[in-house]
């Protein structure tokens, strides 16, 4: 029940900032963004975000394998995608995580308590990674940190987060491996944007500050449905904030929302035959 909830929660908040990211926005200026995007870069920007996922299914894997519940890479890749589907077409239904837990108890017998562990620790994980990146991408253009205090962040957040997961997951043998690749996971997604941005012509003094929205977009997208409508409202924000054209900024989110959307798509191959997997 509380899981619903929170999902319906998401939704509300994703159709919240859509219709205020709606009321701001100047639909024809957008589109001539949209319309003269250099597709040669997307197809870059979406090679980069494939990388990502999978580096992500491969945590994943890792995790599982630790907590003694073996899985075939292929498979976990399978899964990945399915959830990938699930998170992003299906608001107010199972989530992508559950439907992984539920089809791999179902297959293995696997208790749902170890596989919701598995699940949350890579998130967490994940988060570790996120948090500690947007003190090293931050440079000043939204909080008053010195380089001193921003190095101490990125190096102090792992650490903690070290401790804190060790003491309830027990992962001293996989959580340096986890980690490392989580950050790649950040880093393949940075890169996806940065060729967003070139896709866009948007100018290069403006990148530092768009990947750093980027990283703070999907921290506050935990609060939304797959980022939708926070993402893009944080973007067009941005461009208020960066004195530029809130169009502009506005199509990055757009754009990064919509490769998602396609990479994910090809989940339903897996929703339609489950076998497959």
């Amino acid at each position: 029940m509380r899981k619903k909830l929170f999902k319906w929660f998401q939704i509300l908040i994703s159709l919240l900032f859509v219709y205020l990211f709606l009321n701001k926005i100047k639909l024809g200026d957008l589109s001539t963004y949209l319309i003269n995007i250099k597709w040669n870069y997307v197809l870059i920007s979406m090679l980069l975000y494939i990388v990502s996922q999978l580096i992500s299914s491969i945590r994943l894997r890792v995790i599982l394998n630790h907590f003694s519940l073996p899985i075939l890479f292929s498979t976990c890749n399978k899964l990945y995608l399915l959830g990938m589907f699930y998170n992003f077409f299906l608001p107010g239904g199972i989530g992508g995580d559950a439907v992984i837990a539920l089809i791999l108890k179902k297959k293995y017998s696997w208790k749902l308590k170890s596989l919701a562990k598995c699940l949350i620790l890579a998130r967490l994980i994940g988060l570790t990674a996120l948090v500690s990146i947007i003190f090293i991408i931050e440079q000043g253009q939204f909080f008053i940190f010195n380089d001193i205090t921003r190095i101490l962040f990125f190096f102090t957040i792992p650490i903690v987060s070290f401790y804190v997961l060790n003491y309830f997951f027990k992962t001293e043998k996989i959580y340096i491996r986890t980690l490392f690749m989580s950050y790649a996971v950040q880093f393949f997604q940075l890169f996806c944007v940065f060729f967003i941005l070139k896709a866009l012509s948007i100018p290069l003094t403006l990148t530092l500050s768009l990947l750093t929205i980027f990283l703070l977009s999907a921290l506050a997208s935990v609060v939304s449905f797959a980022g939708i409508g926070v993402r893009e409202y944080l973007f067009m924000l941005s461009g208020d904030y960066l004195n530029t054209s809130v169009e502009m900024t506005a199509s990055v989110g757009i754009t990064f929302t919509l490769i998602a959307a396609i990479i994910s798509f090809f989940g339903l191959y897996y929703v339609v035959f489950q076998k497959k997997i």
